[in-house]
């Protein structure tokens, strides 16, 4: 007989690996009678398959209590050095290298890519939630059109549908942003009063190298 898949036990948090390549960490558990699936961001090692457990086993306790915290901020909040986390940097240079070997050309990937990269380096943080991914994006609208703003917007969409597909993030930060709508250019300039044009026209008609266009002004 076939044997029955083992079920977590009641109050217990798995650790479990998700991801394309089944490498990134993740913590599966149930509350309120839903399953919970909370991805860590971090490949599996030795290192970081402790600290999963040190949230785990923290997790475990506070649902026994009754005092979980639904944000998680509380189980991610530690100062602890975890190896091998990766930084949004890594990520979307580890991004870059998939879409190279996807068949984006060399010329695009040092053109569109590249920049982001440079960007990122001087945003200096983490993106960690929509917060922080829409900071992101106004400093890339503070230095770009809003056309090619656009583009990137797209490229970071793509980017953060990568990271939930492959396990690092549980849900896209950049998907809620909309786009700059193209807006037309309209001078504020002050027209010409009906005296100044009075004037322009008598100068135009009496100028006796351009009389002769007075009369088409009109």
């Amino acid at each position: 007989m076939p044997r029955k898949k083992q079920r977590n036990q009641k109050g217990s948090v798995a650790i479990v690996l998700r991801g394309k390549s089944k490498d990134m960490l993740s913590l599966q558990f149930s509350y309120k009678g839903k399953q919970q699936r909370r991805a860590l961001g971090l490949k599996d090692s030795p290192l970081n398959r402790q600290y999963a457990k040190g949230i785990a086993a923290k997790i475990e306790a506070d649902l026994a209590f009754d005092c979980f915290d639904e944000t998680f901020a509380k189980y991610l909040s530690t100062n602890e050095t975890v190896a091998d986390t990766p930084t949004t940097i890594d990520l979307f240079t580890q991004f870059t290298e998939t879409r190279r070997q996807g068949g984006t050309s060399s010329q695009r990937i040092h053109s569109v890519y590249k920049p982001i990269i440079s960007n990122l380096t001087r945003f200096g943080q983490v993106i960690e939630d929509e917060a922080r991914a829409r900071a992101f994006v106004d400093l890339l609208r503070s230095r770009q059109s809003p056309g090619i703003a656009n583009q990137n917007l797209s490229l970071l969409k793509s980017f953060g549908s990568w990271c939930v597909d492959t396990g690092v993030w549980s849900e896209n930060h950049f998907k809620p942003i909309a786009r700059l709508k193209r807006v037309n250019t309209v001078s504020d300039r002050d027209p010409f009063s009906l005296d100044e044009l009075s004037q322009i026209f008598t100068v135009l008609q009496e100028d006796k190298y351009y009389s002769h266009y007075h009369d088409f002004c009109l």
